[in-house]
């Protein structure tokens, strides 16, 4: 043993190193049971036909996480239904690409009357671009930024 070295020092060094083993395997059990970061190399993977579940999925609301569900149970059932109670979602008025200049003039007549942070601007984490360019691929996603005036 070198000198100045006692066997209480190379114990607590053992239990270090013990501690920082066990932290890392359970940090890596919780990521991969409360995050989607390993399901995302699954996302955009679309059944064939004869393989989709033979039902109907029926999805509540137009909004964006209703979009984005609709989007990933179309690749798993026979059909997608979206049940949106604002039809005027459907409209021109809905689907401007130029919203900021709309809101700025408050040309917009239908507002949406159920979310009432519809006209805010939202900021989302790396991770929704991620989930995003996995389910419709980066080149269309790219594409439909850009065409909306996005960045």
């Amino acid at each position: 043993m070198p000198p100045g070295l006692h066997s209480t020092h190379l114990w607590v060094i053992s239990l270090y190193f013990a501690y920082r083993a066990l932290t890392w395997t359970i940090q890596r059990a919780l990521i991969r049971r409360l995050t989607i970061l390993e399901d995302l190399p699954l996302l955009g993977k679309t059944w064939d036909l004869p393989q989709r579940i033979k039902r109907t999925a029926v999805i509540c609301g137009g909004s964006v996480s209703g979009l984005l569900t609709a989007r990933i149970c179309s690749s798993h059932f026979e059909k997608v239904i979206i049940v949106e109670p604002e039809d005027w979602l459907l409209s021109q008025d809905a689907i401007q690409p130029d919203t900021l200049a709309y809101l700025k003039n408050k040309l917009i007549k239908n507002r949406r009357t159920r979310i009432p942070q519809w006209r805010i601007i939202h900021g989302y984490y790396p991770t929704v671009f991620l989930l995003l360019s996995r389910i419709f691929g980066l080149k269309a996603l790219d594409e439909e930024v850009i065409g909306s005036g996005g960045r």
